[in-house]
Formats: structure tokens, sequence, C-alpha cells
């Protein structure tokens, strides 16, 4: 994990000096980011965070090594398609960073949010105490699924 997610890297490093304020500032900013997306509706807080993360994200560093690895994944594919696949990877993540900021909301609501479906009838839904393995996939609010069994008693 990295030291510092908002104030630049680069930045810590000329300075070492401050290091350890930097990283306090770097906190505080993402204290009140998670804050701000907290209070606002799940759908605005996914909007704000996937345009803010959408717009800001591809022209880092860490958008430079999105794109170097798109291109290596997708080598047929033209720039302004590494571009937009940037930039969607990152709005993805700052959905996904507003998912995580509104999980109290959406957990405390999980009887009107979510529901648990088995195809198979010899698959019981989740107890307390009884071991369990949870698939799915990343789409959507996958981050939430953990938090569910959690929820349901199960040891995560």
């Amino acid at each position: 994990m990295p030291d510092e997610y908002l104030v630049p890297r680069r930045l810590v490093r000329a300075v070492p000096a401050l290091a350890g304020v930097l990283r306090r500032v770097d906190a505080w900013m993402l204290q009140a980011a998670f804050a701000l997306l907290a209070r606002l509706s799940p759908r605005n807080a996914a909007g704000l965070a996937g345009g803010l993360f959408g717009f800001f994200g591809p022209s880092g560093a860490k958008g430079a090594k999105v794109r170097r690895n798109l291109r290596i994944v997708f080598p047929h594919h033209s720039e302004a398609d590494i571009a937009r696949l940037t930039r969607a990877s990152f709005r993805h993540v700052g959905v996904a960073a507003a998912e995580l900021a509104q999980a109290p909301r959406v957990l405390a609501a999980r009887d009107t949010r979510f529901e648990m479906v088995t195809d198979d009838p010899r698959i019981r839904p989740l107890r307390p105490g009884s071991p369990a393995v949870i698939v799915t996939a990343h789409v959507g609010a996958w981050q939430y699924t953990a938090m569910l069994g959690q929820l349901a008693g199960v040891r995560v």
C-alpha cells in the first residue's frame, strides 16, 4: 500500500523532512473526501468520484502506468482507444471508492438492496458459524460481498 494517495509522491521524496506532515495532509484530504461522499446519495457519490477520478487520474504517474499496461494488453488499439480505456479504468476506481464511502448506508438498507440467490437447492444460505466460500464477479459493487458475509455472521 502506498503511503500517500492525493499528495504527489515526488513531492514527498523531494522534501523528506516534510514527509510526515505531507502524509497527514494526504490522510486528512482522504478523510474529507470520504466524509463528503458519505453525505451524498449513492448515485451522486458514484458520479462525483467517478468523474473526478476519470478526469484527474489519467494525468498522473499512475495514468502513465495504466496506459503502458493497456498498450501491452491491447497492442492493436489506437491511442484514442487507450486513452478512453484509461479514463474508464480511473472512473471505475472512483466509483469503487464512493461505494466504500457509502457502505454503511447501503448495508444498513441491505434488505431492500441485496438478494441472495442460489440455483442449487443443496446450497444453504449463509448461517452464523457455518463455513462458506463466496464467489462473485468483479462487477457492480463487488466489494460488498465480504461485508454481507460478515453481516450474516460468517467469519471472513
